[in-house]
């Protein structure tokens, strides 16, 4: 039988420690606040209640310490066995208390010896009418005379008294876990292996689940559990180590207190002091009494040793020699004599001199020990830091964001991107920024005018088929969208291409590629082709309904992909990697092999992610447009929007007139980006 008991939040929070430790629990994670400090996030726990229990499994123990929860959930109570100092086993409430141990406490495996003990679930009503006599929110401390049965107040306090004691249990709770009120409403995890705890502010735009969720995860994840180990083996190791320096810096043996005392003893005669010969009257009455233990010569060195007394007892070493020949003395009795003096000190010396390189030895490995304890520590502090949770939720909820895109358009060079945005900006399109990582960062691009497109625009670090790669790499391991649209300018072949010809090729050759024959360097290219869905579908695309009629569309001829810009397409290399398929290679460009790996790749890492290169002909290379060919470009730079085209084109040669090429790179790329939103339309609508 028991009786019941209703106690204060850090009472119960206190009778939990042990509870948890015994069944097994890892930590104890606990929401505190008051009602008015958090109102939304307080409704938010109390609704996600069941998924909450779930998510924190067997060994993380969930308190949600707040004013009156239970008056909105099932009360859980403590029962305390008999014992202890209290003859009566009691059952231990908590109005302002709510938690979730019942999975692992009916565990069978669980082998709890704790003095506590989860029980039934009970309504909170039904707890208080069986409190004989006690109080709600009394704290009178229980006897084992009294049976624990607190000071009657049969009448109930008013609401405001209430409140009021809520408010000063928060505090309470507050003060036990050395927070301050400016850390109200938190997260607080106390780790039941003796590591220093720890805390989350909440703000009151947080998503609670999401992170509760965070910090399940990093509790549970194995880069903790690894820094955890090392610590715990780092430790050990300090405290062998310690052992050990403690062993050898405590004399252990008669012969290294004795031969000690000696020393001390000759030194301070050598010393020439007036008095030497009582010392050394002392050194060999000691000498005769470990040769030869006996109640004589035990006598004399007592004698010896208050003769010595009044010389040596203002000495800095008193202390120490006072306490070492009573010891001598000691020890000659009960250890039996031993054997020539002068063998022993000489056996004492070489011994000495092994200890002190040992001694010294130890120190380094202590100091080692205690820097690299220090440094794991740290680790953990910075791991577990508020700041570390704060950038984890932030990059969930950035993932949770990029998810949501299913199509991305990645460029390669600053030109390309500053002619995309300049586009988008022209179509009314909004651009927001996306963090999809520490160290990526992309755009969300929203048209919503006459259609409603929605995609991710992201730049390569650099130009070149391994920035680009990296690039891949990243959103396929952290988006994984369901396309990918490289946008951006290409040379064209002269006489197999036109500028400002959009090229988008099924199958892009690797130029990068290169082996050795006969003494000299030669290209190996090798082709791949994009998604087929994909390119079939911009293939057979709709161009007057989707507004590209005045672009050229080239689908079915093939690009290639070489290491670096190619500037003069005469020399032998160039030669050799535009020979591959000298019919069918109408362009040149930097990045595209990097898609057509990664879309051969896709059956052997479970991958659904489809790849397409759309680029617009910029230039020839080394080669110069015709007159007639600049002439024809007039209406389509203006069309474009590029201003004062008339004194452009003064000086048609854009390998000498930087101010054409660059129009021509900006409408290159503006094009090719017409053509993927025509696409992406296509495929979202």
């Amino acid at each position: 039988m028991w009786v019941t008991e209703e106690v204060s939040l850090v009472e119960f929070y206190q009778s939990c420690l042990g509870l948890a430790c015994e069944a097994g629990y890892n930590v104890i994670l606990s929401f505190i606040a008051r009602k008015a400090d958090a109102p939304q996030v307080y409704d938010e726990i109390l609704e996600a209640w069941h998924s909450l229990d779930d998510l924190t499994g067997p060994r993380i123990l969930f308190l949600f310490a707040g004013n009156s929860v239970h008056q909105r959930l099932k009360s859980e109570s403590i029962c305390r066995k008999s014992g202890s100092g209290h003859n009566q086993e009691r059952l231990i409430f908590s109005p302002d208390i709510a938690l979730f141990l019942s999975k692992k406490i009916n565990n069978k495996k669980s082998r709890s010896t704790s003095n506590y003990s989860v029980t039934s679930h009970y309504t909170l009503e039904y707890l208080r009418s069986h409190t004989e006599g006690h109080h709600p929110l009394t704290r009178k401390k229980n006897t084992q005379e009294d049976c624990g049965f607190a000071y009657r107040q049969p009448e109930r306090p008013r609401h405001l008294d209430i409140e009021r004691s809520q408010t000063s249990q928060i505090r309470e709770i507050r003060d036990y876990l050395s927070l301050c009120e400016s850390d109200i409403p938190c997260i607080h995890l106390t780790f039941l292996d003796g590591r220093k705890p720890f805390h989350y502010k909440v703000r009151p735009d947080d998503n609670i689940y999401q992170i509760l969720k965070i910090i399940v995860d990093m509790v549970e994840s194995k880069d903790l559990k690894t820094l955890t180990v090392k610590s715990l083996n780092i430790a050990q190791d300090l405290v062998s180590v310690k052992a050990e320096l403690a062993k050898l810096q405590t004399p252990q043996k008669k012969e290294e207190v004795f031969v000690s005392v000696i020393t001390t003893l000759r030194d301070n005669a050598l010393n020439g002091s007036d008095s030497s010969d009582r010392v050394v009257a002392l050194e060999k009455s000691l000498i005769d009494l470990i040769q030869e233990p006996n109640e004589q010569h035990r006598r004399a060195a007592f004698d010896a040793f208050k003769g010595a007394r009044e010389i040596l007892c203002d000495r800095p070493f008193w202390h120490d020699l006072k306490s070492g020949v009573q010891r001598v003395i000691d020890l000659a009795a009960i250890r039996g004599p031993v054997g020539d003096i002068s063998d022993v000190i000489e056996v004492h010396r070489r011994f000495s001199e092994q200890k002190a390189d040992k001694i010294s030895l130890l120190e380094e490995q202590k100091l080692d020990l205690e820097a690299r304890s220090a440094a794991v520590l740290r680790e953990i502090t910075v791991f577990l830091s508020a700041q570390s949770i704060r950038q984890r939720v932030k990059e969930a909820l950035s993932s949770h964001m990029e998810r949501s895109l299913d199509t991305f358009i990645v460029i390669a060079a600053r030109q390309e991107m500053e002619a995309v945005r300049s586009y988008l900006d022209s179509i009314k399109a909004s651009r927001a920024t996306m963090n999809l990582s520490s160290t990526w960062r992309a755009e969300r691009v929203l048209l919503q005018s006459d259609r409603h497109l929605e995609f991710g625009l992201i730049q390569a670090p650099a130009q070149g088929v391994e920035d680009m790669a990296s690039l891949l790499d990243f959103l396929q391991s952290k988006v994984r969208p369901a396309s990918v649209l490289m946008v951006g300018m290409m040379a064209g072949i002269p006489d197999k291409s036109q500028l400002l010809d959009v090229q988008a090729p099924r199958n892009i050759i690797n130029g990068t590629r290169i082996g050795t024959r006969d003494g000299m360097v030669v290209a190996e290219p090798h082709g791949r082709d994009v998604d087929p869905v994909m390119h079939n579908r911009l293939q057979s695309i709709d161009r007057h309904r989707s507004g590209i009629a005045d672009i050229t569309l080239v689908t079915h001829k093939h690009s290639i992909c070489v290491a670096a810009k190619f500037d003069d397409l005469t020399p032998d290399l160039a030669q050799a990697a535009l020979s591959t398929d000298p019919e069918n290679i109408v362009g040149i460009e930097m990045e595209g092999s990097a898609l057509t790996a990664r879309q051969t790749s896709q059956r052997r890492n479970g991958e659904n992610t489809g790849y397409l290169m759309i680029k617009g002909v910029a230039d020839y290379a080394d080669e110069k447009a015709s007159a007639k060919e600049i002439a024809e470009l007039q209406r389509a730079l203006e069309a474009s929007g590029i201003t004062d085209v008339g004194d452009l084109l003064k000086d048609p040669d854009p390998t000498t007139n930087k101010r054409l090429k660059s129009a021509l790179q900006k409408v290159a790329t503006i094009n090719a980006l017409r053509v993927a939103l025509a696409l992406i339309e296509e495929e979202q609508n």
